[in-house]
């Protein structure tokens, strides 16, 4: 009986010094991150026939779906698409009309700075690819016809969540992408930007 024992109390310690890591942190695991958000596109280079001018472009409301993975040590991985829709205002200081459509999917790594307060502020960096869809423009009587196309991306976030409970918390952020020259209907768009605020709420799974 002793002996019997004597195994089953290095057997328990060793089951439990197993077993409690896995245990360890209850962020670990898959979640789900929708969002709203309000984007400034910046003032772009638009180059037509070798002649070059700069394009203006109204902010616009956006949205998002991210689904992430938390590996429960303050490190995260998301895969992402969001959507910006706004208008052109101004080209060469001329008023003129057409839409622009801003697609993109991502994927990002985020550090989280995670402590005793239900806040936690966290940065991250992400990579991706966006559609440039741009509607028919029109200057002057003039119009052009449109096109989309597809260009390369990098995302710089910075936010912070507020926990709610065990399974949600609330977000919000802000963003900077930096967008590689495209072009559309024989248009070359170049120096594009955006900096955007987002907010949405989290659900752990």
């Amino acid at each position: 009986m002793k002996s019997i024992s004597k195994l089953i109390l290095p057997v328990g310690i060793l089951g439990s010094s197993l077993l409690n890591p896995c245990f360890a942190d209850d962020t670990k695991g898959v979640y789900l991150r929708p969002s709203i958000g309000y984007t400034s596109i910046s003032d772009v280079t638009a180059t037509y026939l070798g002649v070059a001018a700069a394009a203006e472009i109204d902010s616009g409301f956006s949205y998002g779906l991210n689904v992430g993975y938390d590996f429960g040590n303050d490190i995260r991985t998301e895969i992402g698409y969001d959507n910006v829709n706004s208008d052109f205002s101004k080209l060469a200081g001329v008023a003129i009309t057409g839409d622009i459509d801003v697609s993109t999917f991502s994927a990002s790594i985020f550090k989280d700075f995670s402590s005793d307060s239900k806040f936690t502020p966290y940065v991250g960096a992400g990579l991706g690819t966006t559609n440039i869809d741009v509607g028919t423009i029109t200057v002057g009587g003039t119009s052009v016809a449109g096109s989309n196309s597809n260009t390369e991306t990098l995302t710089l976030t910075l936010g912070t969540n507020y926990e709610l409970n065990e399974d949600s918390s609330l977000f919000l952020e802000g963003n900077y992408r930096n967008l590689g020259d495209v072009t559309v209907s024989d248009v070359k768009y170049t120096d594009i930007s955006t900096l955007g605020v987002n907010a949405g709420i989290k659900f752990s799974f």
